[in-house]
């Protein structure tokens, strides 16, 4: 399953640019 957990890291990370770009410190873009 280590694809699965490559791609949750590359969906929490491009959840905390989402994050950063809508200036939201908390993590409501993980969905």
């Amino acid at each position: 399953h280590f694809s699965t957990i490559n791609a949750y890291l590359k969906a929490v990370g491009l959840s905390e640019i989402h994050c950063s770009k809508l200036s939201s410190g908390d993590k409501l873009s993980f969905d």
